[in-house]
């Protein structure tokens, strides 16, 4: 939940605000995009598909404080930077991996 996203973002019947869980630095123009649990599509044309599996990484969300998780990034927030930031394929897979190395990257089916 968020109030900086907008309005379909903030938190109804007793939620609350999500705490940011890192940061990373900001770029001067950003694309406006879709998404649902996972960024889909930007104002490029760059889009963006999912395939889940039953893989499991070895290491756990930063939110996961019971089991001393130390990692960033999940799918869905590495596609939506993804998106905001590139207009391209090979932009997209660069920017992921090199997000994903530099904070740690948990698989959706590890939260």
């Amino acid at each position: 939940m968020s109030d900086s996203r907008g309005p379909n973002y903030l938190p109804t019947d007793g939620q609350s605000l999500s705490v940011p869980l890192g940061f990373i630095p900001q770029v001067s123009h950003t694309f406006g995009y879709w998404d649902t649990d996972y960024g889909v599509m930007n104002d490029q044309s760059l889009a963006i598909a999912e395939s889940t599996c039953g893989a499991r990484t070895a290491g756990w969300s930063i939110a996961d404080t019971a089991n001393g998780g130390q990692n960033l990034w999940g799918i869905d927030e590495l596609s939506r930077v993804a998106l905001e930031r590139c207009d391209s394929a090979r932009c997209a897979i660069e920017l992921m991996g090199k997000l994903a190395e530099e904070g740690g990257f948990f698989s959706a089916g590890d939260l």
